[in-house]
């Protein structure tokens, strides 16, 4: 499992969003200076549902910023769409369901319970961390 620190450069991904829509980073990257990276246990749980729901608080600002934004989790697709629907989520929900965990092992970002461990990072254009949070 890697563990990306500030200073490395991150993998390019694709995930899906939906049974049949997925989101790519470097899709994200090529709109925006950055993109905001938010890895999250549960996505149905409560406290990972308030954060979420923050995180679309602020995703204007984040945008305005210059940010995009991508959120992941390992639950599966139909979940994350389902989720996302209810919530009015403005930024892509990406289930990293199959293989498992699979993007979040990359990024240092997975919990040996089978879920995504809580993390933020912010990438580059070129795909280099510059911001790293874990919690």
């Amino acid at each position: 499992m890697a563990d990306l620190e500030v200073g490395d450069r991150a993998s390019d991904f694709e995930l899906p969003t939906g049974p049949d829509e997925t989101v790519r980073l470097s899709d994200v990257l090529a709109d925006h200076e950055y993109a905001v990276i938010a890895f999250f246990p549960a996505i149905w749980s409560p406290t990972c549902s308030n954060e979420l729901d923050v995180l679309e608080a602020v995703s204007d600002e984040i945008e305005r910023l210059g940010a995009g934004i991508i959120a992941v989790s390992t639950d599966n697709c139909w979940s994350t769409r389902e989720f996302a629907n209810q919530h009015g989520l403005s930024f892509p929900l990406a289930s990293d369901f199959e293989p498992k965990g699979e993007v979040a092992m990359q990024f240092g970002a997975y919990h040996p319970r089978g879920v995504c461990a809580r993390m933020q990072l912010i990438v580059d254009g070129d795909r280099t961390v510059v911001f790293r949070y874990d919690g």
